[in-house]
């Protein structure tokens, strides 16, 4: 007769603590929070506008930035080549490469070029 109460107080604080163990281990499953990131697959549109205020020793270049997506954008800007006929015809190229920083943003971006020398027919050449 002594054991009979053991025996049952061993099963019922095992029955407690397997219910314990199990509202644990559920609750710390539903606690966690998972968060998911979409990733904009659109990519980045920019409409060339071209030149304005073309001057003899000066011209604006312009561009629109009209969608920006979650890329790291690493430098943003233009190139301009400026064109030069040889003796023998051929064409020699000067590069310039205008850097406009890392952080874009969505709008009209516009910059002013001004050349070592001044714009003169059949010298130079703009294109957008």
């Amino acid at each position: 007769m002594f054991f009979q109460p053991i025996n049952y107080i061993r099963r019922t604080v095992l029955f407690y603590s397997s219910i314990f163990i199990i509202l644990f281990f559920t609750l710390q499953g539903c606690s966690k929070k998972e968060h998911i990131k979409l990733v904009d697959s659109t990519p980045i549109s920019v409409e060339i506008g071209g030149y304005k205020n073309l001057k003899k020793n000066e011209v604006t270049f312009t561009s629109k930035l009209t969608y920006l997506n979650d890329e790291k954008v690493v430098d943003f800007g233009w190139v301009i080549k400026d064109l030069y006929p040889d003796e023998s015809h051929k064409e020699t190229t000067n590069e310039t490469i205008v850097s406009m920083g890392n952080t874009p943003k969505v709008g009209t971006l516009e910059y002013v070029y001004k050349p070592k020398s001044a714009f003169e027919l059949g010298k130079h050449s703009v294109a957008s």
